[in-house]
């Protein structure tokens, strides 16, 4: 993600109630601002500071504070620690910053990111906090996801944003794992029509989106995001990008049941999607995406039908039989034996693909007697 590639602590810091709004003196002349009050005081600084080197979107987040002699705070830094805590410095990739001095309560309730980096400096150090986040690509989109935490309706304020700039605040927001400004974000774009232009921006946006942290912070998320490119015809990328999520199934093994149900009703939608021709996959996404969530899905149908959230059973059945029989015969043999030994033991806790099981039994019956007419000629 452009927006937050990287974030580091500076100094510490004590937890205090989230001060009156006002800005801090700036030390140079004011870039233009939105026109809404703003939940901190913030500086706009263009002194060209150096910008560290950018770090990949799937780097980990570093978690240790600054060296002592990076972490002293001046006289003045101490005098306003009975309103701000924390101090973000945005910094540009064009050379300016952006200073928002805020209380530390919001950012804790709001992002686990900042509320990891806020809790490891608060075991060494005590005072202000500094965060650094280089490397931003739109300062003021930043900050308004920011801003965004301390409203209680979200979408209304993306109302007034629109889709353009919504988008790129749902990339900030999975960045620093802002889940409200997600999910909200996601609802709003389900909710409004788009321009070609708009869709391109979401379109491109899409790989950037780390779906594993998503998931682990409102699994819901991932279902409206589904949602919307289906009924987009949009969904290609994402069935490459689900078929290739090898940590997501893991978590799924270890998940709790919840998170592990939701992760199946994922896969349910992009199933029937493939089942009734909605979604169109290369061969090799088709064949992944059913290696790899078609065994979680017969442990999860069970509950899947107790709590349906919406879902058609049958055209789920109905589509995973289509679906297993736009295979290679040798990777239907594999999954339909799969199902097989789940039906025998479980019965309708497990989908019924009984029709598509016949139809591929008589083909590989069918098959296999012109393979022995030939080799018996």
């Amino acid at each position: 993600m452009h927006d937050s590639t990287h974030l580091k602590p500076h100094l510490d810091h004590r937890r205090r109630r989230e001060p009156p709004l006002h800005r801090a003196p700036a030390t140079a002349p004011e870039a233009p601002w939105p026109p809404d009050p703003i939940p901190g005081r913030v500086s706009p600084i263009s002194d060209h500071p150096v910008v560290p080197q950018s770090t990949s979107q799937n780097q980990t987040l570093p978690k240790s504070p600054l060296t002592p002699a990076d972490s002293e705070i001046s006289a003045r830094d101490e005098g306003n620690l009975g309103l701000f805590d924390v101090r973000l410095n945005l910094k540009g990739k064009n050379g300016r910053s952006l200073v928002l001095e805020l209380g530390s309560d919001v950012l804790i309730a709001n992002s686990p990111v900042f509320a990891d980096l806020i809790s490891d400096h608060r075991k060494n150090l005590s005072g202000l906090c500094r965060i650094e986040v280089p490397d931003v690509e739109n300062l003021n989109v930043f900050r308004e996801t920011i801003e965004l935490m301390f409203e209680e309706d979200i979408q209304k304020k993306l109302l007034k944003i629109g889709v353009f700039r919504a988008i790129d605040i749902l990339e900030v927001s999975a960045g620093i794992k802002f889940g409200r400004g997600v999910s909200s974000c996601l609802k709003y774009l389900e909710a409004v029509p788009w321009t070609e232009e708009e869709e391109e921006k979401l379109r491109d946006l899409l790989p950037k989106l780390n779906v594993d942290d998503d998931t682990a912070t409102d699994v819901d998320n991932i279902n409206w995001l589904v949602d919307i490119l289906l009924d987009h015809q949009m969904a290609e990328d994402f069935a490459d990008m689900w078929a290739n999520q090898g940590e997501l199934l893991k978590m799924h093994h270890n998940a709790s049941p919840m998170v592990r149900y939701e992760l199946s009703r994922v896969s349910a939608l992009l199933f029937i999607a493939l089942g009734t021709r909605k979604l169109h996959c290369p061969s090799e996404t088709r064949l992944k995406l059913l290696q790899v969530w078609f065994s979680p899905m017969l442990s999860d149908f069970g509950w899947l039908q107790r709590c349906k959230k919406g879902l058609d059973m049958k055209a789920l059945e109905e589509a995973m039989g289509q679906a297993l029989l736009t295979l290679p015969l040798k990777e239907q043999y594999s999954l339909f034996m799969d199902w097989f030994q789940c039906f025998s033991k479980h019965g309708s806790e497990c989908p019924n693909l009984s029709k598509s099981f016949q139809i591929w039994w008589r083909r590989s019956f069918l098959r296999g007697s012109e393979t022995f007419a030939i080799e018996s000629r």
